[in-house]
């Protein structure tokens, strides 16, 4: 057992270690720390509160406090427990997992978007980000917030998807999305969601259904595929059609192709 301000240097990938105490284990190839582990390789760091090396294996696991942190792109990663899968430049983080990624350096810099979960990974290789279980990300830029079971979030690429039902909501506006499974082009600012669409203006409560949607948040227009219906109170209508474009939240609608059916209701309940 060493204690003390120790350090550890790994020969073959440069990777250093250091805890308050150190527990060398050579016959099960396991180096145990404990209190202010730390764990250094290029431009990324772990630290926690325990953690065990498993040298054969080249897998780290920490527990308590975890926190990793990365420079490109900055960001950082807190969770319960996490196991850094070395060579695999894997990190498997599980409890209360929560993904901040920021804009600006040092001082000046501030979170732009933030991720919640249970448990998910982060591929430093490839910078990306899997979200499992009550997963939410929220972006400052565009003001959108994202939820479903499962996300995953691609940095380099600014993509996010889902293949399992999400809900999106412009929290500026007020419109909310849900759809079977969808994808973010962060970038242009494009959702594109399929199967059991459903769109909601909160402030005029206006409603859409359809069987797939493509949604510019930039200019809250939109693309409706399949099976559309839109219903809106004030006048009270509903339209259907095969296709449709428009603006929800400004109560702008065109239906075009096939039958168009419209229902007028001057006094009635459209069943919202």
């Amino acid at each position: 057992m060493l204690k003390g301000d120790i350090e550890v240097v790994d020969r073959q990938d440069g990777t250093v270690y250091s805890a308050d105490q150190v527990v060398w284990l050579p016959d099960d190839d396991r180096m145990l720390f404990t209190g202010n582990v730390k764990a250094v390789h290029e431009d990324d760091s772990l630290t926690a509160q325990a953690g065990e090396l498993l040298e054969a294996d080249r897998i780290l696991n920490l527990t308590k406090e975890v926190l990793l942190e990365a420079k490109d792109p900055p960001m950082t990663l807190r969770a319960d427990k996490a196991t850094w899968q070395i060579e695999e430049e894997m990190v498997l983080a599980d409890g209360n997992l929560i993904v901040e990624r920021y804009e600006g350096e040092g001082k000046a810099a501030t979170v732009a978007d933030r991720a919640t979960a249970k448990k998910g990974s982060l591929d430093l290789g490839v910078q990306l980000i899997t979200l499992d279980g009550s997963a939410q990300l929220v972006f400052s830029d565009p003001p959108v917030s994202m939820g479903s079971e499962r996300l995953r979030w691609d940095l380099p690429g600014k993509l996010l998807s889902s293949d399992v039902p999400l809900t999106i909501i412009n929290r500026e506006n007020e419109v909310a999305l849900s759809g079977q499974r969808g994808r973010f082009n962060i970038t242009d600012e494009v959702l594109e969601l399929t199967g059991g669409i459903e769109a909601l203006a909160n402030k005029n409560q206006s409603r859409m259904t359809a069987d797939n949607l493509t949604w510019f948040v930039a200019t809250q227009t939109f693309n409706a595929v399949g099976n559309v219906v839109y219903r809106q109170t004030e006048p009270q209508f509903v339209l259907h059609g095969p296709q449709a474009e428009g603006k929800l939240e400004a109560k702008t609608f065109v239906v075009t192709g096939g039958n168009v059916v419209t229902e007028i209701t001057p006094d009635g309940d459209l069943g919202f």
